[in-house]
């Protein structure tokens, strides 16, 4: 959740905006060197692409703690 709210902040923010657009590259730079030791084609937009799955599940995982224990409790 705390990723998400930061996402919301970061778009009316210009400065948080780019130290988070800046994190974000620094993440795929960091990344994408294994990917591509692993074998994968396009390591840079693999990299991309688990971040934003990673960022999904994270968003999904939030949520769920939220509503499951009220669908278990019914």
């Amino acid at each position: 959740m705390a990723e998400y709210k930061l996402i919301l902040y970061a778009a009316r923010n210009d400065e948080l905006g780019r130290e988070y657009r800046a994190r974000s590259h620094r993440l795929i730079e960091q990344f994408a060197p294994v990917l591509e030791t692993a074998g994968a084609d396009e390591p840079v937009e693999t990299a991309k692409l688990v971040l934003r799955i990673f960022r999904a599940f994270e968003a999904l995982r939030t949520r769920l703690e939220l509503v499951l224990p009220a669908l278990l409790d019914s």
